[in-house]
């Protein structure tokens, strides 16, 4: 997007940091995200008053809790909550709030314990956010951090598209040609 400084993504299922000895970032493949400075590729900050664990967030409409982990709110100050919990992909109408993560962490080594030692979650597969409830349950502080920019939901095959296309039509190189090549079908 225009003024943006940063462009993140992956495909990877989850990518982490394998140090068991120091804090990780760990990035879902399902979201692009376009962001100017500051958030979770900044939140260093943000980690040294808060401690424990971070997740970007977002506000989404209750019927799409359903495709995110949700957070259990117990505090929100407008751009950082606590939680006292996390549910993946609840049911619309359990879901403890709307502020889903997605897909961008920065988390406490313990949790790869809680992975080495988990059980299939949602969707017959091993779920971060168990063992990041783990973590709640144990006592470790969790935020999270509302994101500032763009999201683009990979997850979803329009939303992939309209990523590649936005961030085709800004690359300087290869806007003018995307440009020429939409025009045809358009």
């Amino acid at each position: 997007m225009p003024g943006s400084s940063t462009v993140s993504s992956t495909r990877s299922y989850r990518a982490a940091l394998p140090s068991s000895d120091n804090t990780g970032a760990t990035i879902s493949g399902a979201g692009t995200l376009t962001a100017t400075a500051g958030g979770i590729n900044n939140s260093g900050g943000t980690i040294t008053v808060t401690g424990g664990n971070l997740a970007a967030i977002i506000e989404v409409p209750r019927v799409d809790t359903s495709r995110y982990g949700v957070l259990d709110v117990v505090s929100d100050d407008g751009r950082l909550v606590r939680a006292r919990g996390v549910v993946e992909k609840p049911d619309p109408a359990e879901a403890p709030s709307t502020s889903t993560i997605i897909g961008r962490y920065i988390i406490q080594p313990e949790v790869f314990g809680h992975l080495s030692n988990a059980e299939p979650g949602s969707g017959g597969e091993i779920q971060l956010t168990d063992a990041l409830g783990k973590l709640i349950e144990e006592g470790q502080a969790f935020h999270g951090l509302r994101f500032e920019g763009r999201r683009f939901d990979c997850g979803d095959k329009l939303g992939f598209l309209e990523a590649t296309v936005a961030l085709g039509l800004q690359h300087p190189e290869l806007g003018p040609g995307l440009r020429k090549i939409l025009s045809t079908y358009l």
